[in-house]
């Protein structure tokens, strides 16, 4: 009788255990309970872990691969809210435009950034700014950058007023050294 209650202790606690460390999260990976309820289509849940996924925090290993693949995801549904919708849009034009987690692609950076606007972020119109300004997946287009880094400085963009006052000295040195180029007609 001892021995029933003895292995009957030891196999409960043994269960206990195994079931303690089914709710550890993975040391380099999400709680598998967040992937659950993230696979099952919550975009709350999916924006998290994809953030956890982009920036490494609460002990989760940065893979930009799975945070590309969750961004990827709430897009594709189109079932999140605007505001979800329109950080998944600026997070993957990011990654897009740094080749995070995949290729590097100014083209979808752009399509993502204008997308994103969309939803009032305006960190999108000064990467939108940024990729005319430098040419990258567009012609290069300093009235164009223009544009976009006013509306983010408008809107208290950090960065945006000193790209546009660096802007218009390349302008005016354009301008000074175009004028220089012109031959006088005076003679």
């Amino acid at each position: 009788m001892i021995y029933r209650i003895v292995l009957l202790a030891l196999l409960t606690h043994l269960v206990f255990c195994f079931q303690a460390l089914a709710t550890i999260p993975d040391p380099c990976g999400c709680d598998p309970a967040l992937l659950k309820v993230a696979d099952n289509g919550n975009s709350d849940m999916q924006i998290h872990v994809a953030y956890l996924y982009l920036t490494g925090k609460e002990g989760v290993q940065q893979d930009y691969e799975k945070a590309r693949y969750w961004y990827k995801r709430i897009i594709d549904a189109h079932l999140a809210d605007g505001q979800l919708l329109g950080n998944a849009y600026l997070r993957m034009a990011i990654m897009h435009n740094y080749g995070k987690g995949g290729p590097q692609d100014y083209q979808k950076a752009m399509e993502c950034y204008k997308k994103a606007t969309k939803y009032g972020y305006y960190d999108a119109h000064y990467g939108i700014g940024c990729l005319y300004m430098n040419g990258q997946g567009v012609k290069q287009d300093y009235q164009q950058a223009l544009l976009w880094l006013k509306v983010a400085a408008e809107h208290n963009h950090s960065h945006a007023s000193l790209l546009i006052q660096h802007i218009k000295k390349q302008l005016d040195v354009a301008a000074l050294s175009h004028d220089k180029e012109i031959p006088s007609t005076k003679g």
